[in-house]
């Protein structure tokens, strides 16, 4: 942690961690409670380890009343805990097994400042600027030899994953996102116009059914009154909109309105009793 002045800080981190198999993944058995679902132990199995690294930098100019934060994260798994299916197409069935894999990790970082524009300080523009990317690896398998009726014992298991054909599927994730608020304020009331958008790519290196790009975004108002008495209002109604799914039912676009009354109670404003009202409209599915 490094205090650079009395308002401005930055801290950096690193975390190790050691996750330890379960007993139920490494025992060397049969679990044939689900037919359809038959699942092997792995007594091979070794322990999966975490990298976690973090940065976080928060500053604030009281004269100004100015803020900036900003962050940025890595996480990295070695030898993280999968699970290695093979699907019998005939009857329906899936093998699975528990299995070491590498290569999934993410990263993401984030930008959030906020500023009045105006030199009675009445007007405030807030952004906030975000991305991430994720990358998984997972097993995809086809058996190699017919598959057997009934239940198998564990040699037949074992025998079946390890002629299994296996690839591995990596699938990538970039999520961008921006948020944008500007903002009136006066002792008694407050309006602000907000803006937000997120884009995110998917893509997988052999299942093509993920590979989208989607797009969700809103735009919309917020509003709050507060009477000398302890009652307040406060309201916000916004469009909300999602585009690039494979689905048409999820290309939609639904107005949403939500509201609430509160008033405080006891000498000292310590009681406060709300009722609130979510989507009054009758449109978010």
């Amino acid at each position: 942690r490094y205090n650079i002045s009395k308002t401005d800080r930055l801290d950096i981190f690193y975390r190790g961690k050691s996750v330890q198999p379960s007993m139920t993944n490494l025992l060397n058995v049969v679990d044939n409670s689900n037919p359809l679902n038959i699942a092997g132990g792995n007594p091979g199995l070794k322990p999966a380890w975490n990298d976690l690294l973090h940065a976080f930098y928060n500053a604030y100019n009281a004269e100004r009343q100015q803020g900036t934060m900003a962050y940025a994260n890595f996480n990295h798994t070695r030898n993280a805990i999968s699970t290695l299916m093979v699907y019998d197409a005939a009857t329906g069935r899936r093998f699975t097994r528990p299995e070491n894999i590498s290569g999934n990790w993410n990263a993401a970082a984030g930008l959030t400042y906020n500023t009045p524009i105006d030199k009675q300080k009445v007007f405030t523009l807030s952004t906030s600027t975000n991305t991430a990317f994720t990358r998984n690896v997972g097993f995809v398998s086809t058996p190699s030899t017919p598959l057997f009726n009934g239940t198998p014992t564990i040699e037949q298991l074992n025998t079946l994953f390890s002629t299994a054909a296996t690839e591995k599927n990596v699938s990538h994730v970039l999520t961008l996102g921006e948020n944008l608020d500007l903002a009136y304020r006066q002792p008694m009331w407050d309006i602000a116009l907000n803006g937000r958008v997120n884009y995110q790519h998917s893509r997988a290196s052999l299942q093509s059914t993920t590979q989208l790009d989607t797009w969700s975004f809103s735009y919309g108002m917020t509003g709050n009154l507060n009477l000398p008495f302890g009652m307040s209002f406060s309201s916000d109604i916004r469009m909300q909109s999602r585009r690039g799914f494979s689905a048409a039912s999820m290309n939609t676009n639904e107005l949403i309105w939500n509201a609430q009354i509160s008033q405080s109670f006891l000498r000292d404003r310590s009681l406060t009793v709300t009722l609130q009202f979510d989507d009054i409209l009758s449109q978010q599915s």
